[in-house]
């Protein structure tokens, strides 16, 4: 075998390394130095800046905006994305000192949802060895649901429950009065004064959402410096946007995501923070997303949501588009309706059989995977699972009927042009029926096989082959085909 072709399979197992381990040695580094700087070109140098970028120091995030900027030249859009990113983005030391006593969990939760609260519990104390406290913030669990949480507790673990008034924040308008309305439930604004409804020896507290898990430590996120910070976040991706203009960008968030929130509860007190606080910016704003950044500007950090909210919405279209190697994500959250209790799909099998694919990406798909991971070491994983396949065959059912449907209309419809099945399914053909009728006749040309007489024939309207009158309409159905006439696209115009 060929030196070359060594190097290429080394290389190759390098870059492998990268997109699937993410956690790198002083070993490693030297490695990739090696390998992507023998390259010799801008795209193994922005990828080695990403691998530095993920070390999480000081001194390495010097050396990969040394690099980026060394490709501004000739690869301006990725190493501005790359720039501006991390400009954005406070360092989470990887190394960190265990000075707190104990890791303080928010987490909201219907008695629904409390099923799925569990299952992220699950994952924290798989994943930190530390003393836990959740504090359940709910307007309301069963007996029967809150057993499926105070299972876990023990010497280290602590279950707490905290039962909230939603009338204690209607002072706020909600979005069920504005455009947004009905994506966000009313407790979620119980985020706003943490100050007020936890113990006064909580001095600080990750609030995380019920349809999050954590794949991992979090103990470098939950010791980070929060002198003067009232809030760390996550951007949202109308704010991720500004970072993909070339040139630099500083980034203050107008919006960051509500269910992963590292929060000061000390300065929150220090300020005296309460729903009258809020009061001015509740004019504008309608959730805690944008209601924190409101009041809080510079006192919100940013970190990177690649690591710590992990989420496929429009965020996670980036790492493809600019080329980056990103890092094992810690916090995972299933954003929409698409949940993985629902629609997870466990084998190929499954997946290609049962209309899985026309419910969920296999993007979306694996990351349900890592949910069941956890789901599987629950005391009630098995409802889940008879939830889950329960859930899965309506679904499947209704997207073989939907399916069913789309291929009943392809059949009747599969001599029609797109465009014309087109006019069907944007709601046009009214359109192209009310200005047919002002016409005395209809004169088709270019029609072979009668195509488009019979699809008028279906419409109620008749047509001629000829021309008797200049007040006739006279259609080209074909437009290949060049005439002085009409098509149905001109008369829509």
């Amino acid at each position: 075998m060929s030196e070359l072709s060594l190097k290429e399979i080394k290389y190759k197992q390098m870059l492998a390394k990268c997109l699937f381990r993410g956690d790198y040695t002083e070993v490693d580094i030297m490695a990739a130095e090696q390998l992507l700087l023998s390259q010799n070109d801008d795209i193994s140098k922005l990828m080695l800046s990403d691998i530095y970028i993920q070390k999480k120091s000081i001194e390495y995030r010097k050396k990969a905006v040394a690099l980026c900027k060394s490709c501004i030249a000739s690869n301006s859009e990725l190493a501005w994305f790359r720039l501006n990113k991390w400009n954005s983005e406070k360092v989470i030391q990887s190394k960190f000192n265990n000075s707190f006593s104990t890791m303080n969990i928010l987490i909201l939760s219907s008695n629904e949802y409390s099923k799925y609260a569990s299952v992220l519990i699950k994952s924290i104390i798989c994943n930190n060895p530390y003393n836990l406290r959740f504090f359940i913030l709910t307007t309301g669990i069963s007996e029967r649901n809150k057993e499926l949480l105070n299972c876990y507790n023990s010497d280290t673990v602590a279950i707490q429950y905290i039962t909230i008034d939603l009338d204690y924040i209607n002072s706020i308008r909600f979005p069920e009065d504005s455009p947004e309305g009905g994506r966000w439930s009313k407790m979620s604004l119980f985020r706003l004064i943490p100050n007020l409804i936890l113990p006064d020896d909580v001095n600080r507290v990750l609030s995380l959402g019920a349809d999050t898990i954590v794949d991992g430590d979090l103990g470098s996120l939950y010791s980070k410096d929060l002198n003067n910070v009232a809030v760390v976040g996550t951007y949202t991706d109308k704010d991720y946007k500004l970072l993909q203009q070339n040139g630099k960008c500083d980034l203050i968030p107008n919006k960051i995501n509500g269910d992963m929130l590292l929060m000061n509860v000390d300065l929150f007190r220090k300020m005296d923070i309460s729903v009258e606080s809020y009061a001015e910016a509740s004019k504008k704003f309608v959730t805690e997303e944008s209601l924190l950044p409101a009041l809080f500007r510079e006192k919100v950090h940013l970190v990177d949501p690649y690591t710590y909210n992990y989420r496929i919405d429009p965020i996670i279209s980036a790492p493809s588009k600019y080329q980056l190697i990103l890092p094992k994500p810690i916090i995972i959250q299933y954003v929409w309706y698409q949940k993985p209790w629902a629609m997870y799909s466990e084998t190929e099998k499954d997946f290609n059989s049962n209309y899985s694919k026309l419910l969920v990406s296999r993007l979306k798909n694996n990351t349900f995977r890592k949910w069941w991971k956890y789901a599987k070491l629950c005391n009630h994983y098995d409802d889940l699972y008879s939830d889950l396949k329960l859930t899965r065959s309506n679904l499947a059912y209704h997207a073989y009927q939907f399916e069913k449907q789309i291929n009943t209309v392809k059949k009747n419809f599969y001599y029609y042009s797109d465009f014309i099945l087109n006019l069907f399914i944007n709601g046009d053909m009214n359109k192209l029926l009310n200005k047919l009728k002002s016409y005395p006749n209809i004169v088709l040309v270019n029609d072979t096989d009668n195509i488009y007489k019979e699809l008028f024939k279906r419409m109620g309207l008749s047509t001629l082959s000829k021309q008797t009158s200049d007040t006739d309409i006279i259609i080209n159905c074909d437009i290949s085909k060049e005439t002085n006439f009409r098509s149905i696209k001109d008369l829509l115009g």
